[in-house]
């Protein structure tokens, strides 16, 4: 065990499963009496059933949520204030062969580009806007390898 010779601050973010239906819940260090919160539930992330899926830039100013199973509504927030800055996708509230969003993105450092993938390929997305910049690349259904 080890103890930082710096207090550790800031917040932490992770999936609840726990819960119901799920959620992206935080917790402040450094902040005497915190207690965890529902950071983004459910219907603040857009969906029907589920949330979990979900990327925090470098610089912690925005969050991709993404909603339902597989990912039907993809959400940024900033993460501040937990507006939404844009989603993509309609929540079908129904269990869907394969995603209409990206199941995993990554962002660059302070949000403004988004990489995604999904079975259709590699998506790029303004961070800004939500508007693809390439996408899909590669890994459509034809191009899936057979496996034995």
């Amino acid at each position: 065990m080890r103890v930082a010779a710096e207090p550790i601050t800031g917040g932490l973010y992770y999936w609840n499963a726990a819960a119901a239906t799920g959620a992206i819940v935080r917790f402040e260090f450094g902040v005497r009496g915190a207690r965890r919160e529902n950071y983004v539930d459910v219907a603040r992330a857009g969906g029907s059933f589920c949330v979990g899926c979900h990327t925090l830039s470098a610089d912690g100013t925005r969050m991709t949520v993404g909603a339902d199973t597989p990912t039907e509504v993809l959400t940024m927030f900033d993460v501040a204030t937990r507006d939404v800055i844009w989603r993509t996708g309609t929540s079908m509230g129904v269990f869907l062969p394969s995603p209409t969003e990206p199941n995993y993105v990554a962002l660059n450092t302070d949000g403004s580009l988004l990489a995604g993938s999904s079975l259709m390929g590699l998506y790029f997305r303004d961070g800004a806007t939500g508007a693809m910049i390439a996408g899909p690349i590669g890994g459509g259904p034809s191009e899936m390898p057979e496996f034995s």
